[in-house]
């Protein structure tokens, strides 16, 4: 247990899945606490990157071996929704997969939230940010989507 939240216990066969994870964020003690808190509860690579420029780069040259990306929404030169839009241009230009997005916005206003969501983000976190909001994005976004693509009968049920 790491603090008072007990840890996932996710299937060991779906963390050995989990590739690794993208952490888009210009203010270096927020990319620390995310990368710290993911590190310790699924032991995962992660890619910190401080801007929107090196986060193409990682994507254009790992593509696949990237599970899931946290973004900031508001970085300088190219800011988190210009970035997710060139992500998902570059997904579709070369028929890859699209990678999760969640985005990690400051702004609570629901109007931003849907600006993410229009840029091609699939859902969008709060900041500051909690371990328990993390451990639901990594669940939802990766950890239950491979449960349901590997599920008996071969139909995904979510």
């Amino acid at each position: 247990m790491i603090g008072h939240i007990p840890l996932p216990n996710p299937i060991p066969s779906l963390l050995s899945n989990l590739r690794k994870i993208l952490v888009v964020e210009d203010n270096l003690i927020n990319q620390k606490v995310v990368c710290r808190i993911l590190e310790r509860l699924y032991g995962r690579c992660l890619f910190p990157v401080d801007n929107g420029e090196d986060a193409i780069s990682q994507i254009f040259s790992e593509h696949q071996s990237i599970s899931l990306i946290f973004m900031d929404s508001d970085m300088p030169y190219l800011n988190g929704l210009e970035t997710t839009r060139l992500i998902r241009q570059y997904e579709r230009e070369n028929y890859l997969p699209k990678v999760p997005i969640v985005g990690m916005i400051f702004h609570a206003t629901l109007g931003f939230r849907d600006s993410c969501l229009e840029a091609g983000m699939d859902d969008t976190l709060h900041k500051p940010l909690g371990r328990q909001n993390l451990v639901q994005m990594v669940e939802k976004h990766v950890l239950n989507k491979q449960e349901s693509s590997s599920s008996p009968t071969g139909k995904q049920t979510a």
